[in-house]
C-alpha cells in the first residue's frame, strides 16, 4: 500500500457477509456474518453488545498492517431484526480495527440525497 496516497475501500453490501466457498470458524469467530448466525449465536435477545464482547463474537481478522487504508461500507440492509445494524456496525468496525484499518464508516440504506451526504462527510473527515 503506497503511503503516498489516500487508500479507500468503498464496500456496497447488504451488511452480510457470506461466500459458501470460504467458511471458517475459529471458537466464536467467522468469516462470514448471516442473519442465522446472529441468531445461532444468540445476539439477536437480550444484551448483544454485552455477548459480542463475552464471547469475542467478529470475524477473522487475517492481517494487521492497514492502518493506511480507509473503509466505507454502504447500503447495509438488515432484514428482520431492528438490533441486526447495530449489531454488523460493532462487528465490522471491530473487524476493521483489528486489521489496523483507523478510519471506518457504516451507514444503512437511504434515501440516494443521504447516502450522498454520507459519502461526502466521510471523505471530508
Amino acid at each position: 500500500i503506497d503511503e503516498k496516497y489516500r487508500n479507500v475501500v468503498v464496500v456496497v453490501t447488504d451488511g452480510y457477509i457470506y461466500h459458501q466457498q470460504s467458511v471458517q470458524k475459529s471458537g466464536h469467530r467467522y468469516s462470514y456474518l448471516t442473519e442465522p448466525l446472529i441468531v445461532k449465536e444468540g445476539l439477536n435477545k437480550g444484551d448483544f453488545r454485552t455477548k459480542i464482547e463475552t464471547l469475542d463474537f467478529g470475524l477473522i481478522a487475517t492481517r494487521n498492517d492497514l492502518s493506511n487504508v480507509e473503509v466505507l461500507f454502504l447500503e447495509l440492509a438488515p432484514l428482520n431484526n431492528l438490533d441486526d445494524f447495530d449489531i454488523m456496525k460493532i462487528v465490522l468496525t471491530k473487524w476493521c480495527n483489528e486489521m489496523g484499518i483507523n478510519k471506518v464508516g457504516i451507514y444503512k440504506t437511504d434515501l440516494p440525497i443521504n447516502t450522498a451526504k454520507a459519502i461526502d462527510l466521510f471523505f471530508k473527515r
